[in-house]
């Protein structure tokens, strides 16, 4: 919000990094919802959707949220529920949809953890997975500042990486 050219707060205030939250706040939502419903969801499994949804805690929010609604959801299928439900709010299939097949095949090797994107392994896996020659690194570059222009990958930890981890999960589950 603060760190993009485009939005209206560029520039406009210090980022801090707040600590991640963890099993306190899991407990917590744990007990609220026990409170709420009368049963009491699997921690482990709350936990483990929790990490799953990057510890984002809106998106566990929509979680229990929908636990709540519909009593017979396990917390599999909650979360099952809730990430087609991020994909389709966030617009993730029509961003997709929009790239090309390199930037759409650069964006995927990043989210699977690939780094250095203007190596020579990097290029030749990219140029496999598009069933050519490796790109040349200029030809990875311009696909890499397109991705950036449209917030899909940035640079803010100092190395090309997916910039919302919940697009780069869904990426990879795409064939």
């Amino acid at each position: 919000m603060f760190s993009s050219r485009e939005v209206p707060f560029f520039h406009f205030a210090t980022p801090i990094d707040l600590p991640e939250l963890g099993k306190p706040f899991v407990d917590h939502l744990v007990s609220v919802f026990r409170r709420a419903a009368g049963r009491t969801p699997d921690r482990d499994a709350m936990l483990d959707a929790f990490v799953r949804l990057h510890r984002n805690p809106h998106f566990f929010r929509l979680l229990v949220q929908t636990m709540l609604h519909d009593p017979d959801r396990t917390v599999g299928s909650a979360l099952d529920h809730v990430r087609e439900r991020i994909a389709a709010d966030l617009g993730y299939p029509d961003a997709w949809l929009a790239l090309t097949p390199i930037q759409r095949e650069t964006v995927r090797a990043l989210a699977m953890g690939a780094s250095r994107p203007f190596s020579r392994v990097f290029r030749a896996a990219l140029g496999a997975a598009l069933g050519e020659e490796a790109p040349s690194a200029a030809r990875v570059q311009a696909a890499l500042r397109r991705l950036e222009r449209l917030g899909i990958v940035d640079t803010a930890r100092g190395k090309w990486e997916v910039a919302d981890p919940e697009f780069g999960g869904w990426i990879i589950e795409r064939p």
